[in-house]
């Protein structure tokens, strides 16, 4: 790719690396079968053990993203970032990483890996880039998604027993279960007692499930505060995510990058009204004005603004959210048939309705990310177990495709629309094939049937050398 190799050489890395990424990058979208090093390596000069040895390697890949991104896309276009985690498949019970994590193809938890991907949108075309991927730990209940549950010691073999032992054993139990019969009735007396420090133990205890979502926010947090403030992306300013994030640590986390976080909240979220009457002469002055009900909202404090979509009704307002503890900008989404709803909402208080749902609508777009890579560019097929590798094959998969939608628009001038990843792959194959026919032309040969080098290019690729 033109771009690629233009990109690295302004990065000013090391020729070796440079030629590795600049052949790794298009095979795992020419690559027939799965992108694995032996696979990789049937299609490339390099072995399976040179892949194996790179793919362990560190390589900033936000660097070399941020580039062909600001190479390519013009700085007038509407830009904001994305974020936002997925399910990859493993087998397998020695990688690590493994845990449980949501699946949204099947709409649980499954076992398996997630990687989180910082991603660049394009909202003027209406397309994303990626920006850097990490994996997600598994958190606290790693043990129980690799299926091996810990087996408790097995006893020694117990000494034989005597008659008389055993006569002597069964005579105590008997005393125990009589003891047992008098104490019923009093346990039965203080049973309601019981039941209510049971239920403020059980209160008390630590949810591990709780516990994840923590330490999995800390991960995400992290993931962004080694990418965006190196890389000067808070000048995009607006970062979107899903409803998951609508947490407060994950809200604070993102101010304190000095962005605007554009998310969604749950049908029955718990907000305030801002008062806005006169103070009452005495005491600290009133802050909030009652709870909103989100199906009766308040004419007088909800605005009707513009919606961009026919089909849709957009009411704003500023209101309180304790769950994040700050005054946010609300966008209402009303379906004109069927009457749903759905809640926006954005950090800053003066963004425009409108321009807060189309934000959040493009948001979107990094979902095609996810399945260009996983349909075309191998992300599901890394055969390592290590973490380092798993994060290599993941960002080269998702550079990939990247890259071959900025070569597009950089070709072109815009973005074909469709947008098909499958004749591109296919275009890339059949282009790298005939450089592979060129080179043996160019070489004075014929290519006539059976011979050597007609031969040659049959078996490009194949697991098993074979003639006609």
């Amino acid at each position: 790719m033109p771009l690629l190799e233009s990109v690295l050489l302004n990065l000013k890395w090391s020729q070796p690396l440079r030629s590795f990424l600049n052949e790794l990058l298009l095979l795992v979208l020419i690559v027939p079968g799965r992108a694995t090093f032996r696979n990789l390596s049937r299609y490339s000069g390099y072995v399976e053990k040179t892949f194996s040895r790179w793919f362990r390697r560190k390589v900033n890949w936000a660097a070399l993203n941020v580039a062909a991104i600001r190479a390519v896309v013009p700085a007038a276009h509407e830009s904001v970032l994305a974020f936002d985690p997925s399910y990859i498949p493993k087998s397998g019970k020695h990688t690590e990483g493994l845990g449980h994590f949501w699946n949204g193809s099947t709409g649980r938890a499954e076992p398996g890996l997630e990687v989180n991907a910082l991603s660049w949108v394009d909202v003027t075309a209406n397309t994303a880039y990626t920006i850097s991927a990490e994996m997600t730990p598994p958190g606290t209940g790693a043990a129980s998604a690799t299926g091996t549950p810990a087996t408790p010691e097995t006893p020694a073999d117990p000494e034989p027993v005597s008659v008389q032992a055993l006569s002597r054993r069964h005579k105590a139990k008997a005393k125990a279960k009589a003891k047992a019969k008098a104490k019923a009735k009093t346990k039965a007396k203080t049973k309601t007692k019981t039941k209510t420090k049971t239920k403020t133990k059980t209160k008390t205890k630590a949810d591990p499930k709780a516990k994840d979502d923590d330490s999995r926010v800390d991960a995400y947090l992290a993931h962004l505060n080694r990418v965006i403030p190196k890389h000067d992306l808070t000048r995009l300013r607006y970062l979107t995510a899903d409803g998951y994030f609508s947490k407060v640590k994950f809200v604070d986390g993102i101010v304190a990058l000095k962005l605007d976080l554009i998310s969604k909240l749950r049908r029955d979220a718990d907000a305030r009204y801002l008062f806005t009457g006169p103070y009452a002469g005495r005491g600290a002055p009133r802050r909030y004005a009652g709870k909103v009900d989100w199906t009766c909202r308040d004419p007088a404090v909800f605005a009707a603004v513009v919606s961009p979509d026919p089909d849709l009704l957009l009411e704003t307002a500023v209101v309180y959210l304790p769950r994040l503890r700050r005054r946010v900008r609300v966008v209402v989404v009303i379906h004109r048939q069927t009457q749903r709803l759905a809640l926006l909402f954005s950090t800053a208080l003066d963004l425009d309705p409108a321009t807060l749902y189309r934000y959040y609508v493009a948001r979107f777009q990094i979902e095609f990310l996810f399945r260009d890579s996983k349909q075309f560019a191998g992300l599901t097929h890394c055969q390592a177990r290590r973490t380092d590798a798993l994060t290599f094959q993941v960002n080269a998969s998702l550079t990939a495709v990247s890259l071959s939608k900025l070569q597009a628009v950089q070709t072109y001038g815009y973005l074909p629309t469709p947008f098909s990843m499958a004749s591109l792959v296919r275009r890339a194959f059949n282009a790298h094939f005939l450089k592979k026919i060129l080179a043996y032309s160019a070489q004075g040969q014929t290519l006539t049937e059976n011979s050597p080098a007609y031969e040659t290019l049959c078996n490009y690729g194949i697991i098993q050398p074979a003639t006609a």
